[in-house]
């Protein structure tokens, strides 16, 4: 399965920006703690992720179960790999990386 065109078109905009998030940087997303702090940030200049997110203050920072359950969700898709080196893109998630796609 590549990510293109109708896997993209059907993700929320919390998946997209997971997704993004996971492409962003060469070396794995360590935690789902760090990535729970990356997706507060894009819920600061993004409105639709900050209402699909709901982020709460916890104590060990900003939660949202939303972002959790879409991370599964994507797993399950076989887009992205949580693993002993954190989370990245699949071979499939690799294929066709989010910023080719943006350009076309």
């Amino acid at each position: 399965m590549e990510i293109q065109g109708t896997v993209l078109e059907s993700c929320t905009e919390l998946q997209k920006f997971i997704i993004f998030s996971v492409h962003a940087e060469d070396d794995p997303i360590p935690d789902r703690t760090r990535l729970q702090h990356l997706m507060f940030l894009h819920a600061r200049i993004n409105d639709a992720v900050r209402e699909q997110a709901q982020f709460a203050f916890q104590g060990f920072g900003v939660y949202s179960c939303s972002v959790d359950e879409e991370l599964d969700r994507l797993i399950r898709m076989g887009i992205v790999l949580e693993g002993g080196d954190g989370i990245e893109a699949t071979e499939e998630g690799r294929k066709d990386p989010p910023e080719k796609r943006k350009k076309e």
